[in-house]
Formats: structure tokens, sequence, C-alpha cells
């Protein structure tokens, strides 16, 4: 056996026997992600079973990455009520539409309306952001009707 295939084999063990990623894999080794996946790739042909081994342990982490990636979106809210009541109270005294509230805040409007939404806030202070909101849609609205006109 060649000097490059018992790299290759030895290559292979790490990845299964250490548990990690591809990536991580190839960092420990000091090669590239892509080198250690072409040398993986040869294993099939130098040796079969532990070629074998090697697909299952990219199915178990291929497993384990979806039920990682699965749990994106549900992570905990990285603000208190007290901010979410605050920012509310704000918008609502200000009569700030949320893409304002964003320039106002440094916080995505996406975040703003997850914050009034979900039960952080009072509802009559959501009442009240919602029909600020309507005047706000209502003005814009007039806004574009006026520069239209003013086009003809």
């Amino acid at each position: 056996m060649g000097n490059k295939e018992e790299q290759i084999i030895a290559e292979a063990r790490a990845y299964i026997n250490g548990g990690q990623t591809i990536a991580d894999t190839a960092k420990s080794l000091g090669i590239t992600k892509r080198t250690l996946q072409l040398h993986l790739g040869k294993l099939e042909s130098i040796n079969p079973e532990l070629y074998t081994l090697v697909l299952e342990r990219k199915t178990s982490n291929q497993n384990a990455g979806r039920r990682v990636g699965g749990m994106i979106g549900k992570r905990g809210a990285t603000y208190t009520e007290e901010d979410a009541q605050m920012i509310a109270n704000s918008i609502a005294s200000q009569h700030l539409t949320y893409q304002k509230a964003e320039e106002v805040f440094g916080i995505p409007s996406s975040t703003i309306y997850e914050m009034v939404h979900r039960n952080h806030v009072s509802q009559d202070t959501r009442d009240q952001l919602e029909l600020i909101a309507m005047e706000n849609q209502r003005n814009s609205s007039i806004e574009v009707i006026q520069k239209s006109s003013k086009r003809c």
C-alpha cells in the first residue's frame, strides 16, 4: 500500500473516530475540507469497509445537523418584556411606523413587530399601535395619491 493510500486511511480514521464534522476534521488535520472530501471519495476503491464507515459517520453528522437546524427560529427572546413595553410606548407616543422605529432603535422592524405581538406588550398598547398603523397606512396612501395627481 502506498504512502498516499495510508494517509487517506489515516484521515478517514480521524474522521470516523473523532466524532467531528468533515470541516472540523480537515481543520484539525491541517488540510482543506475539499481535500478531505476528495480523499474520502478515493477511499471507496482503497478500503471499501472503511468507506462504508465514513458514509455512516456522514449520515450521522447530517442527521445531527438536521436536528440542530430544526431548532433554528425557536430561540428565546433577546429582549425583556420591559424593553418591549418601552419600545411599544415610544412607537405609540411618537406615532412611528415599524420602519421608523427600526431606524430609531436599531432593531429590525420584524423583531419590533414580534416584540409587540407576542404578548410582551399590554393589549391596550397593541390596540393603540394597530390604530396608529392604520393611520400611517392611510396617510401613506394619501401621499401616493397626491404625488400621482401632481404628475398628471
